[in-house]
């Protein structure tokens, strides 16, 4: 230990100020917060997103039809959620790049309410067709459990629908204004000099062209604006992806009461498009077929497309065949595997990120500098090679199965096995040992039994411990989802604390 005078000044230096014992780490480790560590965790996925939805080769990401909303929280005026809701639908219809497109996505979001139909009295509609109100004229497109979902989360249906439908083709509107071309409008008499007839000539005025699609086709005028509803600089706009999925409230309680199911994929523009012609040979630019153009989406078609392959396949989605003898490079490779979802690829990237940073750290250590040689080899590093031994043989259930590691919630189905990845530097740990086992040697008097043994035996807990936090594992665990108890998910383990 250091000595001092009565100044405070070291007279005899010890081990706290010796360069040999400077990475002891003689304070307690700190527990990791799991707060940090989640925010960690998403500003890498997001950085993953970002990097490989662009990939062609092997693996990709899907894109999802079901893809995230802003934050909406449970109880938050509706005039907000509005304007959310709209500002992620217009950022949409901005990103399309074919103009057949923008109009098919414009139809879709004009049908949305009741606004586009209501000119039209109830019984010029075909009575079939009319029976897709359900008793609310004109709502063709709004079915009964999405309308009890949206009173359930405290919004008036009718009024939600028609603002989020008019905010956005209010918006279109001015982005794609009306304009004006040159179009023959008639024809005029053609007299020569003498004053003899000599044809007629095509006359050509200004027209206004008030035809959205046209207009469209056009092309954009003015950059979209967004209903944004937050004047607050704080709350900047935040870009959604369309490579993660909106986890509905219907599957995870504690997502917004207003996201569910039935809602998400009333606000999802999808392939759902049809025509209720009742037999007619009607014109496809006709005010009758336009105006029976309705969006079927109906509540077993959800359940598939939702939930059932883009929720549980496409995101959550874990290969078959997954156990405690995999390996890393078998996992990676799996990533191809049409049940491979985004969450899986990301989490087996988290662990070849670790991997590879682990290994290109090993290449850099320096081995010590020992003014000896043991006859039978160096005895730290025997005993670094017989704990990471030790560990190797054990490391499939080394720790606790609960608490699952993210993004797996729960134990079963693959019950909380581990896969190791990477068990620790062997020289590293082997300079930890040395230095550990003789800093009991260095005191300024006999001192004893209770100090040097005392302070060895916290050296080897720090460099055990430090030596923990390096291990890299994968955890085998799953997600409670609804109707099916269980399904397979990974974790990686940052930290084993």
């Amino acid at each position: 230990m250091d000595t001092k005078d009565e100044n405070g000044n070291i007279i005899k230096e010890g081990k706290e100020s010796s360069a040999a014992f400077a990475d002891l780490c003689p304070d307690p480790i700190e527990v990791p917060d799991p707060i940090e560590e989640e925010k960690k965790r998403r500003k890498k996925f997001n950085a993953f997103i970002e990097k490989e939805k662009s990939r062609q080769i092997g693996w990709r990401l899907h894109r999802f039809k079901f893809s995230e909303f802003h934050c909406i929280e449970d109880g938050q005026p509706q005039e907000e959620v509005e304007k959310l809701i709209a500002t992620k639908l217009l950022r949409e219809f901005e990103a399309i790049t074919s103009d057949s497109e923008k109009i098919e996505f414009y139809d879709w979001v004009l049908r949305l309410g009741s606004l586009y139909y209501a000119a039209e009295t109830e019984s010029w509609y075909l009575s079939s067709f009319r029976s897709r109100a359900i008793g609310a004229y004109p709502f063709f497109n709004v079915d009964t459990p999405t309308r009890v979902d949206i009173t359930n989360a405290g919004y008036s249906w009718e009024n939600l629908v028609n603002n989020v439908s008019k905010l956005i083709v209010d918006s279109i509107a001015i982005s794609y204004p009306v304009y004006t071309e040159q179009q023959q409008t008639g024809w005029t008499d053609q007299y020569n000099s003498l004053g003899y007839y000599t044809g007629r000539v095509a006359v050509y005025s200004d027209v206004e062209i008030e035809d959205m699609y046209k207009r469209i086709q056009k092309g954009i005028d003015t950059d979209i604006i967004v209903p944004w509803p937050y004047s607050d600089p704080e709350k900047k706009e935040c870009p959604l992806s369309k490579y993660k999925i909106q986890i509905s409230h219907t599957v995870d309680d504690q997502r917004p009461k207003l996201l569910t199911n039935n809602v998400i994929a009333l606000f999802s523009y999808t392939d759902q498009r049809k025509v209720y012609t009742g037999g007619y040979n009607w014109a496809s630019d006709s005010n009758n077929y336009l105006k029976h153009i309705y969006y079927d989406k109906k509540t077993n078609w959800i359940k598939y497309n939702y939930e059932d392959l883009e929720y549980k396949v496409k995101w959550q989605g874990t290969p078959p065949g997954i156990n405690e003898n995999i390996t890393l490079d078998e996992l990676d490779t799996l990533r191809s595997n049409a049940n491979a979802g985004t969450v899986y690829k990301f989490t087996v990237q988290l662990a070849l990120d670790a991997k590879k940073a682990a290994d290109e750290c090993d290449a850099k250590e320096e081995l010590p500098d020992i003014p000896y040689q043991y006859p039978s080899g160096d005895p730290y590093e025997e005993l670094a090679e017989a704990t990471i031994t030790y560990w190797y043989l054990h490391l499939v259930q080394p720790f606790n199965k609960a608490t699952p590691m993210l993004p797996a919630l729960s134990v079963p189905p693959l019950m909380g096995f581990y896969i190791p990845i990477y068990y620790g530097s062997k020289t590293r740990l082997a300079k930890g040992l040395r230095r550990a086992l003789n800093s009991g040697k260095s005191f300024d008097k006999l001192p004893a039994t209770i100090p040097p043994a005392a302070t060895v035996a916290t050296a080897l807990a720090a460099t055990y411990a430090l030596h923990l936090l390096e291990f890299k594992l994968i955890y085998l665990g799953g997600i409670p989802v609804p109707l099916v108890p269980y399904v397979p998910m990974i974790g990686f383990v940052p930290v084993v604390f």
